[in-house]
C-alpha cells in the first residue's frame, strides 16, 4: 500500500464514477448520504472513497508500530528520521513536536491523518500500550527514561499488562534490573496512575451529564448522534487495547449500551 494524498477533485471524480457504475449511468433513486450509510443503520453500505482513504492512512500509521524488518517501507521512513522514529513523533503531542524533524512526505501525510482521527493525546488521555515510553517526556520533563531504554524497555506495554503496571519484582526479573531502579519505577507508576485517575473522573462527569440530559430532555442527543459518538469511542478502545479478550468484552458492553440508549429514546 502506497499512502498518497487524495485531492478533493480526484476523490469526487472517483466517487462519481462508482455511483455511475452502480446506477448504470441513470438518475440515482436514493441520495448519496443514504447510499453510504451502513446497512445496520438503514443505508445500503456502498463504499465511500474519502473514508476508505482515511482508513488506509490510519492502517499505515498502525503498521508503523511493527518491529523492524517487518515492512521495508517502514524501515525506510524511520531511516530518513535519524533523530527519532516516526512512531515517537506520532505519540508526541502536537505542541511539543519539533517542526524541523526530517520526514518523508508520506510520513507527514500519515501524521496529519493521525492527528485528525486521533485527537486523544491531551492531558486526560489514557495511555496506549502501543505508545513508546519516550512519550512520557510530554508529561514530566524531569523524568529520566534513557535508563529504561538501555534495559530494553521501549514501550509502555513492556511494563504493563492488561492496562495495569506490573509489580517491580516482575519487571526486575524480566529485564534484570538493579535494586536502585525501584525509584524510577515508582515515578512511572505514580504518573500512570494519575493519568488513569484523571480519565476516570472525566468519564464519571461525562456519564452524569449524559444521564441528567436524558432525564431533563434538554439538548439530549439523538440516537444517531449517540451511535456515532459510541462508535468513535469503540474504535478508539479497540485500537488501544492489545488483548483479544478485552477487545471482545469492550465491544459487547458498548453494543448493549448502544441498544439501550437507542431504544430508550424511541417514541412510543
Amino acid at each position: 500500500m502506497l499512502h498518497l494524498p487524495l485531492s478533493t477533485t480526484i476523490g469526487k471524480q472517483l466517487q462519481r464514477l462508482i455511483n455511475n457504475y452502480i446506477w448504470e449511468y441513470k438518475r440515482p433513486r436514493l441520495p448519496n448520504t443514504l447510499l453510504q450509510i451502513p446497512v445496520n443503520r438503514g443505508g445500503t453500505g456502498l463504499p465511500n472513497i474519502v473514508l476508505y482513504h482515511k482508513a488506509a492512512l490510519l492502517e499505515a500509521a498502525i503498521k508503523l508500530h511493527a518491529p523492524s524488518h517487518t515492512f521495508q517501507w517502514v524501515d525506510m521512513e524511520n531511516e530518513y528520521s535519524p533523530c527519532s522514529s516516526v512512531v515517537d513523533v506520532l505519540w508526541t503531542p502536537r505542541h511539543l513536536r519539533d517542526k524541523n524533524t526530517p520526514m518523508l512526505p508520506t510520513s507527514r501525510l500519515t501524521l496529519q491523518m493521525w492527528d485528525y482521527l486521533h485527537k486523544r493525546h491531551t492531558n486526560t488521555t489514557k495511555f496506549s500500550s502501543w505508545a513508546p515510553i519516550t512519550t512520557l517526556h510530554s508529561i514530566s520533563q524531569w523524568l529520566s527514561l534513557h535508563k529504561w531504554k538501555d534495559k530494553g524497555i521501549t514501550h509502555i506495554t513492556d511494563i504493563c499488562h492488561q492496562g495495569t503496571i506490573l509489580p517491580f519484582p516482575d519487571i526486575q526479573l524480566k529485564y534484570t534490573l538493579p535494586p536502585n531502579y525501584i525509584f524510577p519505577y515508582l515515578q512511572l507508576k505514580s504518573i500512570i496512575k494519575e493519568k488513569d485517575k484523571q480519565l476516570l473522573i472525566m468519564l464519571i462527569m461525562a456519564t452524569r451529564n449524559l444521564i441528567a440530559c436524558h432525564w431533563k430532555q434538554q439538548l439530549c442527543p439523538t440516537p444517531q448522534q449517540l451511535l456515532h459518538k459510541t462508535q468513535q469511542y469503540l474504535r478508539h478502545e479497540i485500537l488501544t487495547t492489545s488483548t483479544p479478550n478485552r477487545r471482545t468484552i469492550t465491544h459487547n458492553n458498548w453494543q448493549r449500551w448502544i441498544n439501550y440508549t437507542t431504544d430508550s429514546q424511541t417514541p412510543g
